[in-house]
């Protein structure tokens, strides 16, 4: 059941890693880590042999069964071995690499800005109501530059 690691597609991998303590410390660690996420299936399982996932990430296998064993006890990582592979499994995987649908936040955002858009044009020569009004459509920075702008105008 040896899982070649697949190339295509994206990972996501985030700054605050460098920040994880284990990971500070420990290089090693932090490399296979990142090898795991490149290798790791849809749902963040890679299934394989000590020295195949060794011989993948360059390493000594004894290194890389030491350093599988300190993610285990971080609770990076769970491993569930039999007498052919190990199944690693990532923790919090959907968490890390939750799939965002990009055409759908594009069409929200266009959508959204063509309403906001649409505001601005029908008020532009409108005086504004209440504060609560101006807020409400335009937020705070908008009431902001406008008293800024009052205040400039006042001085000339």
């Amino acid at each position: 059941m040896s899982q070649r690691p697949t190339m295509g597609g994206w990972i996501k991998l985030h700054r605050r890693i460098a920040e994880t303590p284990l990971f500070k410390h420990n290089k090693t660690a932090m490399m296979v880590f990142v090898h795991l996420l490149i290798f790791a299936n849809e749902h963040g399982r890679w299934a394989g042999g000590r020295f195949q996932l060794a011989d993948l990430c360059k390493i000594n296998p004894s290194t890389l069964y030491s350093t599988l064993k300190r993610l285990e006890n971080d609770k990076i990582i769970t491993l569930e071995s039999n007498n052919k592979w190990t199944l690693i499994s990532i923790c919090n995987w959907s968490k890390y690499q939750q799939q965002i649908n990009i055409n759908f936040n594009n069409k929200s955002t266009t959508g959204q800005q063509q309403i906001n858009t649409l505001i601005r044009s029908k008020n532009k020569n409108k005086n504004i109501g209440t504060f609560k009004e101006t807020k409400k459509e335009f937020g705070l920075g908008y009431l902001k530059a406008k008293k800024k702008a009052e205040e400039i105008k006042e001085r000339v």
